[in-house]
């Protein structure tokens, strides 16, 4: 079964294009459950039980996009379970996601080639795996590149604005970007497409214009939710080939459930735009 956290418009559904053409080759049948993220714990019941429509005559699950982890919990305890880039501190959770640290690597050397050594990281989330890793890779870029690293760089968003560019709360991030532009950074590197959204959104309300003040690049989705604007500089690997990926080691893992769980990293391109000149 595919389980879909769908609440942000923004979210794109490719991955269910590749589980569908891996579910063809390893002769699966596929059931699919949409759930808007106020009502994720619906597949419960008594608090912690999986709901009989979620469990019966199923032998796997597909996780996609950011799942409670009251729910991850109680799926796991019944069923083999894998994450498509969302990793969860469940060690019977396998995962399927982005090599971080090459895309981090590409994506700060060509903003070092291009002239930049001012950098901004905009994103980080503490309760989001995939923000705190990608962070983690762009401050061992910067390292690889002798670009010091420097704290006031660092925009945090909550988890709701991490993961939804429709939830735009200008708070004491705005100001601390404002700040670190002020400074002197001029390139930014946002932590996912649908940050570099809400930042494209907060750099053209100032009147400043990409990439002539200031220099954008995306993670993961180039140019999701820009349609009509300029192209964005990305690190990407497309969404059809990690549900691929997914589903074969959802696969192996409901024909080997002891082996130890797995973590299956993807190595993505970069991508050059116009938001970068």
């Amino acid at each position: 079964m595919v389980l879909n956290q769908c609440s942000d418009a923004a979210q794109r559904f490719d991955y269910l294009a590749g589980i569908s053409r891996a579910a063809i080759e390893e002769q699966v049948t596929l059931r699919s459950h949409y759930c808007l993220w106020n009502d994720c714990l619906s597949v419960l019941v008594s608090g912690s039980r999986l709901h009989p429509s979620i469990r019966n005559g199923v032998d796997g699950i597909l996780l996609i996009h950011r799942w409670p982890d009251a729910v991850v919990k109680a799926l796991a305890e019944v069923l083999p379970v894998v994450s498509i880039i969302h990793r969860y501190a469940i060690d019977s959770v396998d995962h399927v996601g982005i090599d971080d640290h090459t895309g981090m690597q590409a994506l700060v050397g060509h903003l070092v080639k291009c002239g930049y050594r001012r950098i901004g990281f905009f994103g980080y989330c503490p309760e989001v795996s995939w923000s705190t890793v990608r962070l983690s890779a762009f401050m061992g870029a910067l390292t690889q590149f002798r670009i010091p690293f420097d704290s006031k760089t660092i925009v945090e968003l909550s988890t709701e604005e991490v993961l939804s560019a429709q939830i735009v709360k200008e708070g004491s991030w705005g100001a601390k970007t404002k700040s670190a532009i002020d400074a002197g950074v001029d390139a930014w590197v946002c932590a996912s497409s649908v940050t570099a959204l809400t930042l494209r959104r907060f750099l053209a309300a100032r009147g400043l214009n990409i990439p002539k003040d200031v220099v954008l690049t995306s993670y993961h989705g180039s140019d999701a939710g820009l349609v009509g604007e300029q192209s964005m500089t990305s690190v990407d690997i497309t969404d059809d080939k990690l549900g691929i990926a997914a589903l074969e080691v959802l696969v192996d893992r409901i024909a080997h459930p002891r082996s130890d769980g797995r973590s299956l990293l993807l190595t993505p391109k970069l991508v050059v735009g116009e938001s970068t000149g």
